[in-house]
C-alpha cells in the first residue's frame, strides 16, 4: 500500500452529532484523510451523514463492554478492517468522544518526520493487572438497599487481609465491580511478552498494524494470557507492538487524557483540561461530553490553528501519568515495564 495518507479510526458508541462534528472536523484539518466510524448501535449514525467528509462506517458485531476483552477484539476488529478497505501509511485509533487541537496536517508530517511506528502513551506499570485474574461483576441492583450496603461495608473491612489473595472492587462512575484472584506463584510464570501498559489510542504505521494483526492470529499463547488480565485494552496490543524488536516506538499520546484517583474513565473536558492538554504534543483531548460547553469547542478549535512552533514537539513528550484505581494504593510487586522515554530502534 503505497500512500503517504493517515486514516483515522473511530471506535463510537454514542452521541451521533458529536460523530458527525468529528468527523467534519478531522475532514477540515486533513483533507486527504481517511475516515471509518466502528460502532455497534443500530442507527447511530448514517453513513450518508458522513460521506461527505471521506468518512466510511464499519458496522461491527461486536458489542463492547468496558474493562473486558470486547472492547481489544473491537479495536483489532477495526483495525483490521481499515488495513484491508483504506490505503494509508498510518493508523490513528480515537474514541468517538476524542477532539483534534492540533492542526492534524502539520501533526502528521511530524509524524512521518520521527519515522516512528508507534506513538503509545505509556502508563506506568501496574503488575496486579496480571499478577491476577480479572472479571468484571455487575452484581444485580435489587434486594433491600441495608443489605447490600451491609454486603459493601463488610466486604471493606476484610479487603486489606483478603488483597494477596483476592481483590474486589468498583469505581466511583461504574456499577459494576472488579474481581481478581491471585494467579497461584508455581503456575504464574511470567507472561508470554514483556508487558506494557499504556492507552488504546494511539498512532501507528501500516506495518506496525500489519505486525500486531499477525502477532495477534499466531501467538495463541500472548492472546489466552491477556483475556484474563485487568483492562486488557490498555496492555495487550500494546505489548504486542514491543514485542516486535524491529518496530520504533515512542511513548507519547495521539490523545490527551487525565484521570483523576479512584476514576476509571477520564476527567471531563473543560477549558481547564484544554490548557493542561495544550502544554502536551498531542493531536486529540479527551473525554468530551455530550452537549459540550460550546466555549470548549471554540478554544480547542483555537488551539488547532497554533503556528508550529507554539506545540510542543512529538520527541518532547512527557510520560504519560498513572492511572491509578482504589487497588493499587500500594502494589507489592516490581515494575515489569517502566515505559519508552525515547524512540526504540
Amino acid at each position: 500500500m503505497a500512500t503517504s495518507r493517515f486514516c483515522y479510526v473511530l471506535m463510537c458508541h454514542t452521541d451521533a452529532a458529536a460523530i458527525v462534528r468529528l468527523v467534519r472536523r478531522v475532514h477540515e484539518l486533513s483533507p486527504e484523510a481517511a475516515i471509518v466510524v466502528r460502532h455497534s448501535v443500530p442507527d447511530l449514525v448514517a453513513p450518508e451523514a458522513i460521506a461527505a467528509f471521506g468518512a466510511t462506517v464499519h458496522r461491527s458485531a461486536i458489542d463492547i463492554v468496558w474493562g473486558d476483552w470486547s472492547m481489544t477484539r473491537a479495536a483489532l476488529e477495526v483495525l483490521d478492517h481499515a488495513r484491508r478497505t483504506v490505503e494509508a501509511d498510518h493508523y490513528v485509533l480515537l474514541s468517538g468522544q476524542d477532539y483534534p487541537i492540533r492542526g492534524l496536517a502539520a501533526w502528521e508530517d511530524e509524524v512521518r518526520r520521527c519515522g516512528v511506528d508507534a506513538l503509545v502513551d505509556v502508563y506506568p506499570p501496574m503488575t496486579d493487572d496480571w499478577y491476577y485474574r480479572w472479571w468484571t461483576v455487575d452484581p444485580p441492583h435489587v434486594g433491600p438497599v441495608l443489605a447490600r450496603r451491609a454486603v459493601k461495608l463488610a466486604w471493606r473491612l476484610v479487603a486489606r487481609r483478603c488483597r494477596p489473595a483476592v481483590m474486589f472492587y468498583r469505581g466511583r462512575r461504574d456499577p459494576r465491580w472488579i474481581l481478581g484472584v491471585r494467579r497461584p506463584e508455581l503456575l504464574r510464570g511470567e507472561a508470554p511478552v514483556v508487558v506494557l501498559k499504556g492507552s488504546l489510542w494511539l498512532t501507528l504505521s501500516g506495518r506496525a498494524v500489519d505486525s500486531l494483526l499477525r502477532r495477534h492470529r499466531e501467538d495463541r499463547r500472548t492472546l489466552d494470557f491477556f483475556r484474563s488480565v485487568r483492562i486488557p485494552d490498555e496492555s495487550y496490543v500494546q505489548s504486542l507492538l514491543l514485542a516486535d524488536a524491529s518496530l520504533r516506538i515512542m511513548d507519547c499520546p495521539t490523545t490527551f487524557a487525565r484521570f483523576r484517583y479512584d476514576e476509571w474513565s477520564p476527567t471531563w473536558v473543560d477549558l481547564d483540561e484544554l490548557a493542561l492538554a495544550a502544554r502536551t504534543p498531542a493531536a486529540f483531548v479527551r473525554k468530551l461530553p455530550e452537549g459540550v460547553d460550546a466555549a470548549v469547542l471554540a478554544e480547542a478549535d483555537l488551539l488547532a490553528s497554533r503556528p508550529a512552533d507554539a506545540v510542543p514537539p512529538i520527541q518532547d513528550a512527557v510520560p504519560g501519568q498513572a492511572k491509578l484505581t482504589g487497588a493499587e494504593v500500594a502494589p507489592g510487586v516490581p515494575s515489569v515495564a517502566t515505559g519508552l522515554p525515547a524512540p526504540r530502534g
